[in-house]
């Protein structure tokens, strides 16, 4: 009969720091780097903002990036679920799967600014008054806007703006 350390999440934990004590019984630090987090905003979070964060997620894994990507939407349209198809055929053709791509639009909320290490909004002259609205006073030091349009008359162009900077974020955090 075989066991797993999953039948015995105790046994887990116990063994877990067992392991990160050394002889003299000083707890050493993880070796890995905390994770850092990185919200992408848009209007409704249903296209740009969950473009940006299935692409991020993707290339920060296969750069060994210690961060992660959320995003969230200013003004959410109750109609839309999941993701914008123009974004779902653009993330494919990048070689991103549908499963990164899982979930419904979410509203932004304070906690997830306060949580946030990087704060993107997608279109400042679309994006930086409703901000301003909806979160009155927030120390905007966190936060950064990119320039791209809505795109859905020209998607492809719109991926391929956020695609660049994606890389370029990648690139700067990696260093």
């Amino acid at each position: 009969m075989s066991y797993s350390f999953l039948q015995y999440p105790l046994a887990a934990t116990v063994l877990l720091f067992v392991l990160c004590v050394n002889c003299t019984g000083e707890i050493r630090r993880s070796e890995s780097k905390p994770t850092k987090q990185i919200l992408f905003v848009c209007t409704g979070n249903y296209y740009r903002s969950r473009f940006a964060e299935a692409l991020f997620n993707q290339e920060a894994r296969v750069a060994n990036l210690h961060w992660k990507a959320m995003s969230r939407g200013l003004a959410l349209v109750s109609s839309q679920h999941g993701i914008s198809s123009l974004a779902l055929r653009e993330l494919k053709q990048r070689g991103v799967s549908a499963d990164q791509c899982n979930g419904t639009p979410k509203p932004l909320t304070e906690e997830d600014l306060d949580q946030s290490d990087y704060i993107v909004l997608m279109d400042e002259a679309e994006h930086r008054a409703m901000f301003e609205k909806q979160f009155p006073g927030f120390d905007e030091s966190k936060i950064h806007y990119w320039h791209i349009l809505d795109g859905r008359d020209n998607s492809t162009h719109a991926c391929q703006l956020m695609s660049n900077n994606v890389s370029q974020l990648i690139r700067n955090f990696h260093q």
